[in-house]
């Protein structure tokens, strides 16, 4: 088990994909630990797997799991990134969000080590190696998969499609002026723009990469909007303050019931009431 046949076989996926893309996948800066012995080690290694597969290689190792031997790269790319979570952030049990990637952590360290969570050396040497058991036999099923790039009958609308992925590939801040304009278009909801950006960043290269050639903004763009329409659809547009004050309302009850009826189930009496209420808050003629 060495470390270095790791990078090896990288740079053997770089050279196929790179000869058919020209720099689809990138260099990486990170060094592999010498020894697979501890704490230190896991770290180093959690560390440059997740640069090589969530930035160095992303798009190409998306593509190329898609091919056979159809290897669990996606997987892969979401424990290292829940590792180097664990790693080097603060994980709160009073969070929703941090409770779920504790549960799968303790389930990959349990797989690994037989226990929920490392806390001696040799609970890291058992990790290091499954962790390299996993990148190893990954790696080496991309590199295989590379091969469909050079087939004499697919190869080369395979590479083509490869490009096409690769020259839709924003970056993320290059998605906050769509969001920016979006909230300008349709109005401001309340949204942390940058963890709106973040839940929904995946899922829009994965659209972008649908948009035909010269379309990629506008079609983005309408992509962005339907997702903060459906923020708004969760939530009222307005603040019942605001409607209070505009229209005067003394009745608590009042408001909640016109705004209730939105709720309910379509039938004649509530669409004949609830177009009745709308039409006197449109006048602004409560006595009515």
């Amino acid at each position: 088990m060495n470390s270095a046949d790791l990078s090896t076989v990288y740079e053997l996926i770089r050279m196929r994909v790179n000869s058919q893309v020209k720099g689809a996948c990138h260099a990486v800066s990170l060094k592999l630990p010498v020894a697979l012995d501890g704490e230190l080690a896991f770290y180093k290694l959690v560390n440059w797997g997740f640069a090589v597969f969530a930035e160095a290689a992303r798009v190409p190792f998306a593509f190329l799991a898609q091919l056979p031997p159809r290897s669990e790269a996606t997987r892969t790319k979401d424990d290292l990134g829940r590792l180097r979570t664990f790693l080097s952030h603060n994980l709160s049990e009073a969070s929703r969000s941090d409770r779920k990637v504790l549960l799968l952590l303790n389930a990959w360290f349990r797989a690994a080590c037989g226990y929920e969570l490392p806390t001696t050396e040799e609970h890291f040497r058992s990790c290091c190696a499954s962790l390299y058991s996993q990148l190893d036999q990954v790696l080496r099923g991309l590199a295989e998969a590379c091969l469909a790039l050079t087939d004499e009958i697919d190869g080369s609308q395979l590479s083509e499609d490869l490009a096409c992925r690769v020259s839709v590939d924003w970056p993320a801040h290059r998605f906050d002026r769509v969001v920016e304009d979006a909230v300008a278009r349709l109005g401001d909801p309340g949204l942390d723009l940058m963890e709106f950006r973040r839940q929904r960043l995946d899922g829009w290269r994965k659209q972008l990469a649908l948009a035909r050639k010269g379309y990629e903004a506008p079609f983005l763009a309408s992509v962005v909007d339907r997702d903060l329409l459906d923020v708004f659809e969760r939530r009222l547009p307005f603040q019942v303050q605001k409607l209070v004050e505009q229209f005067g309302f003394e009745s608590g009850p009042l408001v909640a019931s016109l705004l209730l009826l939105r709720r309910l189930e379509a039938s004649t009496e509530v669409e004949e009431a609830l177009r009745h209420a709308l039409g006197v808050l449109d006048k602004g003629d409560v006595a009515n």
